[in-house]
């Protein structure tokens, strides 16, 4: 185990690679910047740990073409405090795998836990994102696949996308049961400023099946040029009212839900193509002791 005193800056062309059981403490206001490749892989019985020695941590930042491909698995991250940041930001590096991870309590001053910036197509997959202060994950000008997470409880909501595309799903794995599990806060899915993300399809197995239920403001929003493609998902009743789709300048097709959650019913909920409720359009120096 690892005590870091200051903050760590990792330059480009060079790798840190952390080995499984490792728990790494920052002491307050400390952070992790990777302008090389971040290697954190582990296992579920020996998990990397990367937390705060005292109070609050300033977390991991993986910047720029040199952190191409950095992965992070089995490793939780908590006890972040960013004032609007996230425990792990992802700008500007592509090929970024995030797997297996729990990135939770980070709850302090709007920090979210995860945030892709211009991050190219990163695999968001079997994560656990709870109780984050702001959304559990934020994508800004990023695409990429995520799917099989749990995100839950995060205080405004679970995702929020600005101009950004993510598919929810990955081709070739086919979904026959719970894909994410999108649950408490203000919002599901938050999507503005040309953002299509492609939430489900009744016409494909390898997306859809996503469980968004109890959210207290939306479903899915979208504004400002929105085209959001969510069918074959359990929005966590076998009625979906159009009230819990909010839009402006965009459109949501959520209708051909599934009538139950993932797992227990394969059809999907058919309404006729005239229907009102199918898409609304309302208008660094550091120090370590070890």
């Amino acid at each position: 185990n690892m005590k870091v005193l200051g903050s760590i800056t990792v330059n480009s062309g060079y790798t840190l690679i952390i080995n499984p059981s490792t728990t790494i403490s920052f002491a307050n206001g400390a952070s992790l910047v990777v302008n090389g490749v971040l290697n954190a892989n582990a296992t579920s019985t020996q998990p990397i740990t990367f937390t705060s020695a005292v109070s609050n941590w300033s977390g991991i930042v993986l910047s720029g073409s040199g952190a191409n491909n950095s992965q992070l698995t089995y490793t939780t991250i908590n006890n972040v405090l960013t004032y609007g940041g996230a425990a792990l930001i992802v700008n500007g590096a592509t090929g970024v795998t995030i797997d297996h991870c729990t990135i939770s309590y980070n709850a302090l001053y709007g920090t979210s836990g995860i945030s892709l910036i211009n991050a190219g197509s990163p695999n968001v997959s079997y994560n656990t994102l709870i109780g984050n202060g702001y959304y559990g994950i934020k994508y800004e000008n990023t695409s990429g696949d995520i799917w099989k997470n749990t995100i839950q409880g995060n205080w405004t909501g679970g995702i929020s996308l600005y101009n950004s595309s993510p598919n929810f799903g990955h081709y070739g794995y086919y979904l026959n049961s719970q894909n994410n599990l999108i649950t408490g806060g203000s919002y599901g899915i938050s999507a503005s400023t040309y953002s299509y993300p492609y939430v489900g399809s009744q016409y494909s197995s390898f997306y859809g099946y996503n469980s968004i239920y109890n959210n207290t403001t939306a479903r899915i929003s979208a504004v400002n040029y929105c085209d959001v493609l969510a069918e074959n998902n359990w929005w966590g009743s076998s009625y979906a009212p159009s009230s819990w789709f909010p839009t402006s300048n965009s459109t949501i097709d959520y209708y051909s839900w599934l009538y139950s959650p993932p797992g227990q019913q394969a059809a999907p909920v058919v309404i006729a193509e005239n229907t009102p409720a199918l898409s609304e359009n309302v208008s660094v120096a550091s120090s370590i002791d070890t």
